[in-house]
């Protein structure tokens, strides 16, 4: 229900937050954008919409919602958000803030954009941050 109320402060971070980023934001942007195989009537809200909650689903089954927030304190922190008050990774040797981070549609790998302006990525998977 999205009655205004606080439910969960994140803290973690040393300094001002720049950025965040949440695994599910491609899906629930694309909604019930309808792919070719699928046989499907635009005009029909009711199955539109279920196809968007099939495609959420299918994404929060793997591994729930995640985001991740980047700070001018140069970390990245991945939380679960509905349930964990405390983070659940933190990553760490940015040699600038972070200005920038986002869950391609793959969903698995992170991007993150430090101010020297070089594109870094990081595997997500269960728990943990993965730097390649």
């Amino acid at each position: 229900v999205h009655d205004g109320v606080l439910c969960r402060t994140l803290e973690g971070h040393a300094h001002w937050v720049n950025t965040l980023a949440l695994n599910t934001d491609f899906i629930i942007r694309s909604g019930s954008s309808i792919r070719l195989e699928e046989n499907i009537n635009p005009k029909d809200k009711l199955a539109m919409q279920k196809l968007a909650k099939k495609r959420y689903d299918e994404v929060c089954s793997d591994f729930g919602e995640r985001l991740v927030s980047g700070s001018d304190d140069f970390t990245l922190f991945l939380w679960k958000p509905e349930t964990e008050k405390k983070s659940i990774a933190r990553l760490t040797g940015h040699q600038q803030l972070i200005n920038d981070v986002k869950f391609p549609p793959i969903l698995e790998c992170l991007l993150r954009l430090p101010l020297i302006n070089q594109l870094n990525y990081g595997m997500v998977r269960q728990e943990n941050l993965f730097v390649r």
